[in-house]
């Protein structure tokens, strides 16, 4: 506590596994974006070695309905809700920025509880840096949104 230069910490950029969401791959980051009631059943395979190449490990997921009515791809989301598309944007799930291939990335629509669209027109001269900052529908979430304040 008495230390005054901040501790700089770079995480940890382990490489996280596949998701494998009905035969489909996904950026491991929107395992976040299912519900879980909706999953059948998971199962994780580990990477093996070959001539000193390792492969990724998997998580593979299926989940109980085979269709995936609820999943809806990045583009797709931002037309449905009018959400301006800009070259640069930056997203976070339940509070975690998510740094991943935006190709990759599908949401369970009946998981979303709200997206925050926050321009950062004031962090350069540009003006189009754009933030999702994305909420599921977790119970502390919930819980959060129902609390009324009175002041």
């Amino acid at each position: 506590m008495d230390e005054r230069k901040p501790r700089i910490i770079y995480p940890n950029h382990a490489e996280s596994p596949k998701l494998i969401l009905n035969g489909e791959e996904f950026a491991f980051v929107m395992i976040k974006m299912l519900n879980s009631n909706k999953i059948e059943s998971f199962s994780v395979e580990k990477g093996s070695s070959v001539d000193g190449v390792k492969t990724q490990d998997r998580m593979i997921v299926k989940t109980k309905s085979q269709r995936s009515n609820d999943m809806i791809s990045l583009p797709d989301l931002l037309k449905k809700y009018k959400i301006t598309k800009s070259d640069r944007m930056i997203f976070s799930i339940d509070g975690e920025i998510v740094n991943e291939n935006t190709d990759l990335m599908k949401f369970d629509e009946s998981n979303l509880m709200q997206i925050n669209v926050i321009n950062l027109d004031k962090v350069d001269e540009s003006g189009d840096l754009v933030y999702l900052k994305i909420l599921t529908r977790t119970p502390e979430n919930v819980k959060k949104a129902n609390i009324i304040y009175i002041r």
